[in-house]
């Protein structure tokens, strides 16, 4: 049985939010007692705050609770991980998707384990990004898989995209 913790990480705060466990057959989540302890109610009509194992959830879902569900990507992001598992050699359920996501999920989940992938530590040329993607979208391979999933595998949406950062003392017009 596969297992993950589930973080909440808002306001300042980081505290287990619960667990969810996959057998293959069923998808459970159960909230944790600091959960409980904090009374932050984050889904009150399909996930109550009770200590009780909740199942069942919507395959459109992933078999994952709705708020749980809405910190996986959309189309591209997961034809990016998709790519990225195939390589590997796996077949990726839901929590091996959210570990991999870690703490790097829109939003104020994460999820441990997390997988160990170093970020990108150099500069990538957004042109180059952008062919790339083309590349992935066309069918074909990219040379760099691992950085379009890191840099664009978590926004939400079925369009290539990347989350970039812009720092005015290194920009320079090239």
């Amino acid at each position: 049985m596969k297992k993950l913790d589930v973080y909440y990480c808002g306001w300042g705060e980081h505290w287990r939010l619960g667990t969810l466990a996959d057998d293959g057959a069923s998808l459970l989540f159960e909230y944790s007692p600091e959960a409980l302890a904090q009374k932050l109610e984050l889904s009150p009509r399909h996930l109550k705050l009770r200590a009780q194992a909740y199942g069942g959830f919507p395959a459109y879902q992933h078999r994952l609770p709705g708020l749980v569900a809405d910190a996986l990507p959309d189309g591209w992001g997961l034809l990016l991980m998709d790519r990225l598992f195939r390589r590997q050699g796996i077949s990726p359920g839901p929590l091996d998707r959210l570990a991999f996501i870690g703490d790097r999920a829109l939003g104020a989940l994460s999820f441990v384990p997390a997988a160990d992938t170093p970020l990108p530590e150099a500069d990538l040329q957004l042109l180059a990004l952008a062919q790339e993607a083309q590349q992935v979208l066309a069918g074909e391979e990219s040379a760099v898989l691992m950085e379009l999933v890191l840099t664009g595998g978590s926004p939400q949406g079925a369009r290539p995209k990347a989350l970039v950062q812009y720092d005015p003392q290194s920009w320079t017009r090239g």
